[in-house]
């Protein structure tokens, strides 16, 4: 079995279904039904894929997918002293939905309890396994009350091609009258 796929299957052993925190893979991002934006990310995040290791930031390039930009966002990963994420990029429509422009913020500086939410388990097994992660549900993050559902995706880079050290990521937002932001 190759190595994506034992590490998708230990992913899954690991997790009850009641602690959910998303899909892992690409393949099976794909086949959950997720929303376009989110499936040409994840097509264009597989398209600048190297053959052994992953992406890196010098990978991406704005320029191929114009039509994203307005829902995306990126974390800087700290590892030490201990496991940080910082947004590096946000979006105009994640800094419409947020309230201010969150660029350079810790997260844990802006999230109570942080480590206990469902995004900081999702965000922390794409940092040790390497592998994307996309979920559909309701926001665990502060400041978004006026959303019944969020759905993201979140994309591993790697500068080393091994250490993922940049997540890239895409939110799509809908409302509690059933509309998308």
């Amino acid at each position: 079995m190759p190595r994506e796929r034992q590490e998708l299957a230990t992913v899954r052993n690991s997790l009850s279904d009641s602690e959910s925190i998303g899909v892992f893979g690409p393949e099976e991002i794909l086949a959950a039904g997720c929303h376009s934006a989110v499936g040409r990310l994840v097509n264009y995040w597989r398209s600048i894929h190297p053959q052994a290791g992953l992406p890196g930031r010098r990978d991406v390039d704005p320029v191929a997918i114009p039509h994203l930009l307005d829902r995306m966002w990126m974390l800087d990963v700290e590892t030490e002293p201990r496991l940080r994420f910082r947004f590096r990029l946000v979006s105009a429509k994640n800094t419409a939905v947020l309230g201010n422009d969150l660029t350079n913020h810790y997260v844990d500086d802006l999230v109570s309890n942080f480590q206990t939410t469902v995004t900081y388990r999702a965000l922390s097994t794409v940092v040790e396994k390497g592998l994307p992660n996309w979920r559909r549900g309701e926001p665990d993050l502060p400041h978004i009350d006026e959303f019944l559902d969020i759905e993201r995706v979140m994309l591993p880079l790697a500068t080393d091609s091994r250490s993922v050290d940049v997540i890239l990521g895409l939110s799509v937002f809908y409302r509690k009258n059933g509309s998308e932001f």
